[in-house]
Order: structure tokens, then sequence, then C-alpha cells
């Protein structure tokens, strides 16, 4: 989302991820980890949820915001109306 684009290389989300994580390595097996795990885990489950179309062949995520949006804007209402209910 903080992209002007809206597509993303797998490199560049990797990028991204590493330098967010303090005690992340940038050049060994913490970016190693990373990148497998957004491959393999991350963002087949956002395309699968329907957040990102991810082209697991070129490593390139496309990106609806308006989808995005939307559907991050009804996780938070739900979450809100849980936290509600639990608020007698």
């Amino acid at each position: 989302m903080r992209t002007d684009g809206d597509r993303v290389a797998h490199e560049d989300l990797v990028d991204h991820v590493v330098t967010r994580a303090p005690e992340a390595d940038s050049t060994g097996p913490d970016r190693e980890r990373v990148e497998t795990e957004l491959r393999h885990v991350h963002l087949p489950k956002l395309d699968d949820a329907g957040l990102v179309d991810y082209d697991r062949q070129s490593g390139v995520v496309h990106i609806d915001r308006e989808t995005t949006v939307e559907r991050l804007e009804r996780v938070r209402a739900i979450v809100a109306d849980l936290q509600d209910a639990g608020n007698p």
C-alpha cells in the first residue's frame, strides 16, 4: 500500500520486510527466510484471500487498492463489533 504503482516485485517486498524488522540480518539467513516465507506462504495466502494478485512465475504482486481498502475496512468493523460485544 505504500507504493505509488499497482505492481510490486517480490524482491522489493523482501527488502521492505527486512528493513522493517530491526532484528533481521539484511544479507544472511534472515533475508533468505523472509524471501522464502513470502514466496511460499504469505503471498499465496494473500492471493487466495483476494487481497493481491500474485504471479508466482514472475514474482510480481499486483495490488488492487480499492479491494484491499474495502476488505481491511470490513475487518476493522468486525473487530470493533467483537470488541463492543465483549464489553457490556
